[in-house]
């Protein structure tokens, strides 16, 4: 299996919080880069780095039309 697509259990996030809180005792600098990296690939900076207005966003839902009900033939 991919490691990368792994589903992880709670002792693996534990244990890479604890690294990465170690990582910021060794080396702030870097725990910063790699904090500012992770907020930036899940969408709450922009590419840049800057702060979003608004960070969710649903264009797709429309707020102000209801949603459509599909009604299932027997």
């Amino acid at each position: 299996m991919n490691r990368r697509n792994r589903i992880k259990t709670h002792e693996d996030v534990q244990k890479k919080i604890e690294e990465l809180k170690e990582l910021q005792r060794k080396d702030p600098e870097t725990a910063r880069i790699l904090a500012k990296i992770a907020l930036i690939k899940t969408a709450v900076l922009n590419k840049d780095g800057s702060s979003k207005e608004q960070i969710v966003d649903y264009p797709h839902i429309g707020y102000y039309s209801k949603p459509k009900r599909r009604v299932r033939k027997r």
